[in-house]
């Protein structure tokens, strides 16, 4: 059972967040190991199962990145790999703002970190933009591969510049 037949809600990139919630709210009242502690060993861990479930499935489910993650994984598009084939020209963008991060940090230039870390705003907002109408969708199931492929590609890009923010952030917190 995935996290969405478990709250019996469609297979979505933004799930309604006020349904999630209800859903665990609701799950965590009939599952929550204080209500079963009279009960047998089997029945006791049981409901710790589920409530612990129900608390991966909130936590995912809450989190536009995770449940992205999670809805690529269901669909066979998303691993633990770090190597996915991403397009040239976005790692040669990726090549450019490394090098130019790497410069601000050697000079320590403040204005330069800064330039950096607008260039990686704009990079990142174009590529939400990108895939926006297809995350807003309320059932995964109407895309076509090519365009769970287009998510999927997003995904990776936007793991990437993740990674490059958490450099410009230990360098240069806000």
């Amino acid at each position: 059972m995935n996290y969405f037949e478990f709250y019996e809600i469609p297979v979505s990139f933004r799930p309604d967040p006020a349904l999630v919630k209800k859903k665990y709210i609701g799950f965590s009242k009939k599952y929550h190991p204080d209500l079963h502690a009279l009960e047998d060993e089997d029945t006791r861990r049981k409901n710790l199962e589920m409530a612990t479930f129900n608390t991966l499935a909130f936590n995912t489910l809450k989190d536009p990145t995770l449940t992205l993650r999670y809805v690529l994984q269901l669909k066979g598009l998303a691993t633990d790999q770090e190597k996915f084939p991403l397009p040239p020209a976005f790692l040669m963008q990726m090549m450019e703002l490394n090098e130019a991060l790497t410069e601000a940090e050697t000079d320590g230039n403040a204005a330069a970190l800064q330039a950096c870390r607008n260039g990686l705003d704009e990079l990142e907002s174009a590529l939400a933009q990108e895939v926006e109408p297809l995350l807003r969708l309320p059932h995964a199931e109407e895309l076509t591969p090519e365009q769970l492929q287009r998510v999927s590609i997003f995904y990776y890009k936007q793991r990437y510049l993740l990674r490059i923010q958490e450099r410009i952030n230990k360098f240069a917190p806000l």
